[in-house]
């Protein structure tokens, strides 16, 4: 069969009950059916699958409640993966994941397991994260940019007894219209892999957006109170500053010309030595500084282009990766007649899975298995070291920000330094007095031009932002919509089918509902979780159940013929019976899903539970894990 990708189907299933194994099944590609009577614990097993795979909210009956782990063995995308989670009344276990099969899993120690827990943290993934890489899905936001998780796209394709029968997802306490809308689409492939990152991003920018018009809006209104415009440019202030400047070194010049023309002994030579030698400290304390603040800088400049060679490098690794793997399945097993080396004919080991020129044994399964530990592991790589970037550019930023400063006042060290160095002698006392006090005023000027300069630098920065912001907005709202634009044809063709799948199942019902045989218009509605057939919501409640099995049905047979929907062509049902069902409804039900299945030419997977199956179903290679009855349940707990 054709693998459309996402492709998720459980191969085995384990309930462990302390050393001992409550319960064993095997389940194969296409429609597997558990078959048991009322009470006999089906739709246990049924949880124990949704709750194996990141399943939340199951309220566990006595029963399961005396088991302590279930395992999954699943193919990801014909990969094999095995999960393990356990059972208790604790809300969002961990999973642990083993990059393999079920026999190779319990065999392997425990280092060779990995734990993921279920809300990602700074330091650790999800396994929503890990699954979701995968099954090469895109990782999705909802609301308040939480991400969305195995146990929300589960939802939808995961029919329980729970539920009332006229919502078309898993009943959970609390659910938005915003979650289901987009997990919805999210399935059925129509949005592009972008436009939620657009969205979130979007939202981000209009905050922000808001935050610096309204930092500016009020900094310009404190300004006006002080009676500063807030007018004067960086450029201009740099100018006045170099302005005093000049005149500062002028009078400093001019006091140098007038101890040095003073031909009187030096004025309270010990006074001036004290000063020199605090100076000659402030300098080397400040040349240190700066000189330590420098390398620091050069440093991490360094090391962040190291590093940005190295994300480059991971991300080639991986699409190394992604390019080998797809090479392999494309060409698959290659056969040779003859050593590429020495030329002698080479013998074929018939029904061998070796290697056929080094005769090694060859196990496909781990080969995926270790392509995708690989990438898992790269990718955690990547993740680390844009952390470790993303720090390093917040202290070259903080360097950057406090290097002017400390040369400032290295400057200003050093010239009253040389100005106190300098051999005099003593000129006039009152124009040593003027100048030194003309000098001090204009440090005081050269002090506060500094200040309206960092304020300047505040405002500009603000003005820059918000310019910034404004352009990303419209960039963002133009991406928005043309993602919007580019993705109603596939929205279309994904209504399309689902609606052509619902109409055909729906006339294939017993003739017990008019509307159903007579059905000419189906519609949907994620966001308010309903479901109509000819424009009615309401029927009776057997009709109801089919009209929910058959909207589920037709979403997996939709997304068996389309590519693009991201449901993983996996669909698990319960309660096919429930309504007050009669049999010979139930029966036609049970078909229809076999006769669905078996006209599908891609790969796909269909588990549904009955208490009453058809006759012609009950001793078929369909039914799996064995017939439960109230005297041997499911579970083996004695």
């Amino acid at each position: 069969m054709t693998l459309f990708k996402p492709n998720l189907q459980v191969r085995k299933l384990k309930v462990m009950a302390g050393g001992l194994c409550a319960y064993f099944a095997e389940f194969h590609e296409g429609v597997n059916i558990i078959s048991g009577q009322n009470a006999s614990g089906k739709s246990t097993v049924m949880d124990f699958i949704f709750y194996g795979l990141g399943g939340e909210s199951i309220p566990w009956k006595n029963e399961a409640l005396l088991c302590t782990d279930v395992l999954l063995e699943i193919e990801v995308n014909a990969a094999p993966l095995t999960l393990r989670r356990a059972i208790n009344e604790n809300r969002r276990n961990p999973i642990q994941l083993y990059w393999g099969s079920l026999a190779g899993a319990e065999a392997a120690s425990y280092a060779q397991w990995e734990t993921y827990p279920y809300q990602r943290s700074a330091s650790k993934e999800s396994f929503s994260q890990v699954l979701f890489r995968a099954l090469g899905l895109p990782e999705l936001r909802g609301e308040s940019a939480a991400n969305i998780t195995m146990h929300q796209i589960l939802r939808l394709m995961y029919v329980d007894q729970r539920t009332p029968h006229d919502e078309i997802f898993r009943a959970e306490p609390f659910d938005t219209q915003l979650i289901r809308e987009t997990v919805g689409n999210y399935l059925c492939g129509v949005y592009s892999d972008g436009l939620y990152d657009a969205q979130l991003e979007l939202k981000s920018v209009e905050a922000n957006l808001d935050r610096a018009v309204s930092d500016l809006r009020n900094l310009f209104s404190i300004l006006g109170k002080t009676g500063q415009s807030g007018a004067n440019t960086t450029e201009f202030l740099r100018a006045e500053q170099a302005t005093v400047a000049e005149e500062i070194s002028q009078l400093r010049q001019r006091l140098v010309e007038i101890k040095s023309a003073r031909r009187s002994q030096p004025v309270d030579g010990d006074a001036t030595a004290t000063r020199i030698s605090t100076l000659r400290a402030e300098l080397t304390s400040s040349q240190q500084q700066f000189a330590t603040k420098t390398a620091r800088l050069t440093e991490l400049e360094l090391e962040d282009k190291d590093s940005s060679q190295f994300i480059s490098e991971l991300e080639r690794r991986i699409q190394a990766l992604e390019d080998s793997e797809s090479t392999r399945n494309y060409f698959g097993r290659v056969n040779f007649n003859f050593c590429p080396c020495c030329f002698s004919k080479i013998d074929d080991i018939v029904g061998s899975d070796a290697c056929p020129l080094c005769k090694n044994q060859a196990d496909s399964d781990g080969v995926a298995s270790q392509v995708l530990r690989m990438k898992n592991e790269l990718a955690l790589q990547r993740a680390e070291s844009l952390k470790l970037q993303s720090s390093r550019a917040t202290q070259m930023q903080t360097i950057r920000r406090e290097l002017p400063e400390i040369r400032r006042k290295l400057d200003k060290a050093e010239a009253e330094f040389h100005a106190l160095t300098v051999e005099w002698s003593a000129p006039q006392e009152q124009e040593i007095e003027v100048v030194s006090a003309q000098i001090g005023a204009l440090n005081q000027r050269m002090q506060q031009l500094l200040e309206y300069q960092r304020l300047a630098e505040v405002v500009e920065g603000l003005q820059d932002e918000r310019a910034r912001l404004q352009a990303r907005h419209s960039e963002l709202a133009d991406q928005i919509t043309a993602l919007e634009n580019r993705d109603s044809d596939s929205q279309h063709t994904a209504n399309k089918a689902i609606f052509d799948e619902l109409i055909s199942l729906l006339r294939n019902d017993l003739p017990r509902q008019d509307e159903f045989i007579s059905a000419d218009v189906v519609a949907w509605s994620f966001s308010e979780n309903r479901v109509s057939v000819n424009g009615q919501r309401q029927f009776s409640e057997s009709s109801m159940v089919i009209l929910k099995h058959c909207f589920h049905l037709a979403l997996l047979a939709a997304s068996s013929k389309l590519p693009f929907f991201r449901l993983p062509r996996f669909m698990l049902l319960d309660g096919i019976d429930d309504g007050g069902q009669e049999l010979e409804r139930s029966h036609a039900l049970q078909n229809a899903i076999v006769s669905l299945s078996e006209s599908l030419t891609s790969s796909h997977q269909i588990i549904f539970a009955t208490s009453q199956i058809a006759s012609n179903l009950a001793t078929s290679s369909l039914v799996v894990g064995g017939t439960s009855t109230v005297d041997q349940k499911t579970l083996s707990l004695h």
